[in-house]
């Protein structure tokens, strides 16, 4: 992490409206989870119904995969729910929780820290932001799957910067910040 990402040192400008969603996820999670649910129940129950006996534990285990499905296929429909809209005018942030429309001026910052395979990307104007996981190499399509990474993020990052005219990134503790 000794210099910053790509789509922070590039900048790209826009003349008309481009929306920018995420692509399919990898579902392999959430079949996992909904599938072990499923299995240890029928187990819970064949048992109980042989035995008239309960189970604590496989009780606890069937609770918590029941849990783990429902939470992840929360966040999926929420990551799939969100879009970005961007315009000569203004960019617009749409999710399920939180709406952010800010025009250019009001862009102050953005804020990238690499997590892992991708970078956590902020967008930060006057009294709002809103963020997004960006790829930096458009090459690694499984890592897009599995974090939900929008198709084209960093043209999205690089265009935001543009249409912001923001300045390159400087070092600021863990993060690279454009502002």
């Amino acid at each position: 992490m000794d210099k910053p990402p790509d789509f922070l040192l590039e900048r790209e400008s826009i003349e008309g409206e481009i929306t920018f969603q995420p692509g399919s996820a990898s579902r392999k999670g959430q079949l996992i989870s909904w599938g072990s649910a499923l299995v240890i129940g029928l187990i819970l129950t064949i048992f109980y119904f042989t035995t008239r006996e309960t189970q604590c534990l496989t009780g606890a285990l069937f609770i918590f995969f029941l849990i783990a499905g429902f939470l992840i296929t929360f966040g999926l429909w929420v990551d799939t729910k969100t879009i970005v809209l961007i315009s000569p005018e203004y960019l617009h942030y749409k999710s399920p929780f939180r709406n952010v429309k800010m025009a250019w001026g009001q862009v102050e910052q953005v804020r990238a820290v690499e997590a892992g395979d991708v970078w956590r990307v902020a967008v930060i104007g006057m009294d709002r932001y809103f963020r997004i996981r960006v790829l930096d190499s458009k090459d690694d399509v499984e890592s897009s799957k599995r974090f939900l990474v929008m198709p084209d993020a960093d043209r999205l990052i690089r265009i935001i910067c543009g249409m912001a005219k923001l300045q390159n990134p400087r070092r600021d503790e863990d993060e690279w910040v454009c502002s």
